[in-house]
């Protein structure tokens, strides 16, 4: 069985266990406190991760862990989390579309696996509690698409994941109100568990990676009408569940980890300077794993981009920083 089929195969077989559970396990209703809540975040995989819209803020939504879902709601100030207390959210879940819009200054969440279903719902977080939106219009069910927030052209990209048929290779856009879809001429292959981060530096958003008829080693660039595939001299070697994001203060994207092919996990750090890939060789480093969640704290003023859990050979939760040399872990608090 070839790796693409048995990423199909596996998420068809968590999504039928899943209908046939009817939401009976696990963290299903959001009114307990997931263990590990003392110090910081139960260990998980494929947690939505974001910006949180203030100084030393990184925002964590949800994530998986041996099947069970999580609904919970925490914020990373530098040095500890916190868990919320939101009046609302939304349903337990994993492998989201996660982005902060910084034009409505809301954390906007899409979609995801839950326990009964592919979801296709979109939320926004303000800071103090979660909104169930009901745009006009809305991207079809997915899970592992890649979401970022394009800064220049305020609104939010959303591209590809899969769902019960497939792959995808679709781009949205959301304003604050509504999702839209666009028709790029150019376009990457349908892929899920791509990296995305957007580059301000460049105005665009940059994409590597992911898992579709094949695992990809691509780079490409979107610029608000459409995708341009890159030639970058070096690259990173194909993987799909890593993680990237946008470092303001070195002004480079950020790479970490992943699964290849064949199922090794990895456990590289590469930097994107607009032109070409650069493998990075920090003294310290997390673990090689998939899925973990990584954002960027926009609010310090020498940020650190931060990465959280993830899984190899068991669930992790873990949390690092990058500071643009090597990778400090941070301590429960």
């Amino acid at each position: 069985m070839t790796r693409t089929s048995t990423h199909r195969a596996l998420v068809v077989l968590v999504v039928a266990w899943c209908l046939a559970l009817g939401g009976g396990a696990g963290h299903a209703s959001g009114t307990e406190t997931p263990a590990g809540a003392l110090g910081q975040p139960f260990t998980r995989d494929q947690p939505g991760i974001a910006y949180g819209g203030q100084r030393n803020s990184v925002l964590l939504f949800g994530g998986t862990f041996e099947g069970a879902y999580w609904n919970d709601t925490w914020k990373f100030d530098g040095i500890k989390w916190h868990l919320q207390a939101p009046a609302n959210s939304p349903g337990p879940r994993a492998a989201m579309g996660i982005a902060y819009d910084s034009a409505r200054k809301q954390v906007v969440v899409f979609g995801g696996l839950g326990f009964n279903r592919i979801l296709g719902d979109t939320w926004t977080w303000d800071g103090r509690t979660w909104t169930k939106q009901s745009p006009a219009s809305s991207p079809r069910a997915r899970t592992n698409p890649g979401m970022v927030y394009d800064a220049a052209r305020q609104q939010v990209v959303m591209f590809g994941g899969f769902t019960q048929t497939g792959f995808l290779g679709d781009t949205w856009i959301w304003d604050g109100t509504n999702w839209t879809e666009l028709a790029p001429s150019t376009s990457p292959q349908k892929r899920a568990d791509v990296g995305m981060a957007y580059d301000i530096a460049r105005s665009q958003t940059v994409l590597f990676g992911g898992d579709g008829s094949q695992v990809f080693s691509d780079t490409w660039a979107w610029d608000g009408t459409n995708w341009t595939q890159l030639t970058p001299a070096s690259s990173p070697d194909a993987r799909y569940a890593h993680a990237m994001a946008y470092d303001a203060a070195r002004r480079r994207v950020v790479a970490f980890g992943g699964l290849t092919e064949f199922g090794f996990f990895l456990g590289d750090t590469w930097t994107w300077d607009g032109t070409t890939w650069t493998e990075r060789t920090p003294t310290t480093s997390p673990s090689p794993r998939k899925y973990p969640g990584m954002a960027y704290d926009m609010g310090r003023r020498a940020g650190d981009v931060v990465l959280f859990g993830g899984s190899e050979a068991e669930f992790l939760g873990d949390t690092w920083t990058w500071d643009g040399t090597t990778w400090t872990e941070r301590g429960s608090g």
